[in-house]
C-alpha cells in the first residue's frame, strides 16, 4: 500500500522541487520585544550567564543550526534559538520559556540542556528522550513538541544515512500525519497528546518519514518530510 495519499505524494514531490532550497535560508520574525520584558527575569539571567548579548528580529532553521555546529556548537543558544523560532508569532512563547530557565533548578538548567544536546549530537535519541521526560533530568515546559526542535538542531546531519535522524514532531506535524498518510491504524494514540508521547512513539514518527523520503523524494534530505508535513498543517 502507498504510504501517502495520491494527491500527497504528488504534492510532496512538487513541494521538494519549490521549496527545498530555500528551507534553510527562509526567515520567520521571533518578535524579539517579547522575549526581552522585565517579566521574564530568567530569561535575562540565562542570556547574561551565556553570553548571549542580543535576541534576533528574525531566525532561520539555517540560523540555528549555525549555532549547534559539531566544531564548536553554543548549546544555550541553540535552545533559547529553538524556542524563539518554534514559537514565533505565539504570545505564550516567553512565558513558557521563562518558566523553563528556572535558575533555582539543581541541577542546573544548562546541566540539563547540555545533557540533552550531548545525546542528541551524538546519535543517542532515546537517551536524550529520556533526559527530556525524566523527572530529574528535564527542562519544564520542554516535551516532545519542544524537545524535538532542540533535538533536531542538536542532531541532524545531512550527510548521515541512518535509519533514524532526529525530527521535529509538533501539533502541526501530527495533524498532517492524520491528513496525508494511507492508513492511520499505526498512529499513536499518544500523538493525541504529546507530553504523554515515549520514544517508541516518536522512533515510528521518524521511521514514517524515512519511508516517505525513501519512496518519493529519494534526493532530497529527510527534513523536507517534516518541511511538507509541516506546510500541509
Amino acid at each position: 500500500m502507498p504510504i501517502l495519499k495520491p494527491s500527497y505524494a504528488d504534492a510532496i514531490q512538487v513541494f521538494a522541487i519549490e521549496r527545498a532550497a530555500s528551507m534553510l535560508t527562509s526567515a520567520d520574525d521571533v518578535h524579539p520585544s517579547r522575549w526581552t520584558q522585565s517579566r521574564y527575569s530568567n530569561i535575562d539571567d540565562y542570556c547574561r550567564r551565556n553570553n548571549i548579548l542580543h535576541l534576533p528580529a528574525a531566525l532561520s532553521r539555517g540560523d540555528i543550526f549555525e549555532t549547534s555546529r559539531p566544531d564548536n556548537p553554543d548549546v544555550y543558544r541553540t535552545f533559547l534559538w529553538s524556542m524563539m523560532w518554534g514559537y514565533q508569532s505565539e504570545g505564550t512563547g516567553a512565558y513558557r520559556t521563562n518558566v523553563a530557565l528556572d535558575p533555582h533548578t539543581v541541577p542546573t538548567v544548562e546541566e540539563r540542556l547540555a545533557n540533552m544536546f550531548e545525546a542528541a549530537q551524538t546519535g543517542q535519541l532515546e537517551r536524550a528522550f529520556d533526559l527530556m521526560r525524566g523527572r530529574g533530568s528535564r527542562v519544564r515546559n520542554v516535551n516532545t513538541a519542544f524537545g524535538s526542535k532542540f533535538f533536531y538542531f542538536a542532531g541532524f546531519d545531512p550527510l548521515a544515512d541512518s535509519e533514524v535522524q532526529p525530527l521535529i514532531l509538533d501539533r502541526r506535524v501530527v495533524s498532517a500525519l492524520r491528513e496525508v498518510l494511507t492508513d492511520i491504524s499505526e498512529l499513536p494514540s499518544d500523538f493525541a497528546d504529546l507530553t504523554l508521547c515515549c520514544f517508541q512513539d516518536y522512533e515510528w514518527y521518524l521511521r514514517v518519514a524515512r519511508r516517505i523520503r525513501d519512496e518519493l523524494i529519494s534526493s532530497y534530505r529527510i527534513d523536507v518530510v517534516e518541511f511538507f508535513l509541516w506546510s500541509v498543517a
